[in-house]
């Protein structure tokens, strides 16, 4: 199904059953317009299952499954036709001199399954024209490896169309009563890029699979982890940032009833704040329970040369408002 620039008022799509269409089972991305899609079913769409855009579009209440193994149309060259994406949001300029579609696009309420495909981006795909997104109240689960559940697209990071590449602001991310889960090894399950002031907000991230990340922020300062559960065989939580960053500018803020727990800790790990220290408490606040983190004085991060101009840093465990963590020397 496609809904395009002609469409200036709002599409409601309901109670469909989208199966193995080869361009997408609705593309309803690139319109001025309203698009809701509820209680729907996606199985086996490439390159998604449903394109969503700006303020106003959602997808609501519907199941997407990606599984090769239910696959029954003809043969495809999967190792360069199938890249099988549950929901991609898409905003930003989407037509040659008009303006920029409204950051504002909504998942909730749904159920992602990615259990098999030889290529698959990402669940959940905030493309890097996009401009914010909500998901709440979700479901994912991911089998594939090194697949993220959620991935923030870097922005601008698009190899055509250089006068669409970079949306106007904001940029962010924010996850809200969202369980992802899954034995996708290798990767990180929420993968979050140049998208400040993103959130994680009560949910709960469980990635047993090997060596696998909870939530990367990478250069995605001022972003939240609150009221959230997060355990990983990797790390639960992993900061990328850029050393040039104001050393009183929050690069993340912790919620003291924020859950991380790494499976086989060999307790190596050190108190960020004190022991490194990679990183500062620049504010705590009784009141919502948090703490907020920045980069620590760059005298004090002896690795700093080896990484150029940039630290990764792991948040493993959090102890009375304290993070224990590693600076990671894996680019």
């Amino acid at each position: 199904m496609w809904v395009g620039w002609s469409n200036k008022g709002t599409v409601r799509i309901e109670g469909c059953d989208f199966r193995e269409f080869g361009n997408n089972g609705t593309y309803t991305s690139r319109t001025p317009g309203q698009v809701e899609i509820v209680d729907c079913y996606f199985l086996n769409n490439n390159a998604a299952g449903a394109r969503i855009g700006g303020a106003g579009s959602y997808v609501e209440d519907s199941t997407v499954e990606i599984d090769l193994d239910k696959y029954t149309g003809g043969p495809v060259d999967t190792s360069t036709e199938f890249n099988t994406r549950a929901i991609v949001v898409e905003q930003g300029v989407q037509r040659r001199g008009a303006p920029p579609l409204p950051g504002g696009a909504e998942i909730r309420g749904c159920t992602l399954l990615a259990r098999s495909s030889p290529r698959s981006q990402s669940v959940v795909e905030q493309s890097p024209v996009a401009r914010s997104l909500v998901v709440r109240d979700t479901e994912i689960r991911c089998d594939i490896d090194g697949t993220p559940a959620v991935r923030r697209g870097p922005v601008g990071a698009l190899p055509y169309r250089p006068d669409r590449r970079r949306p106007p602001p904001p940029h962010w991310t924010k996850l809200q009563n969202v369980t992802v889960d899954g034995d996708a090894a290798g990767g990180v399950a929420v993968d979050l890029r140049l998208a400040p002031e993103s959130a994680v907000i009560d949910c709960d991230i469980h990635c047993p699979g090997a060596d696998r990340d909870g939530v990367l922020l990478d250069l995605s300062p001022r972003s939240t982890v609150s009221g959230s559960t997060i355990r990983t065989d990797g790390h639960p939580i992993v900061v990328d940032a850029d050393l040039t960053t104001p050393l009183d500018d929050h690069l993340l803020c912790l919620g003291a009833d924020t859950v991380l727990e790494r499976f086989g800790d060999d307790g190596s790990g050190v108190e960020l704040t004190t022991a490194v220290p990679a990183l500062q408490a620049l504010a705590r606040s009784t009141e919502s329970e948090r703490v907020c983190l920045g980069l620590g004085p760059t005298s004090s991060l002896p690795s700093a040369e080896s990484v150029s101009n940039s630290l990764r840093i792991s948040v493993d465990v959090l102890e009375d408002d304290v993070p224990i963590g590693r600076v990671l020397d894996r680019p």
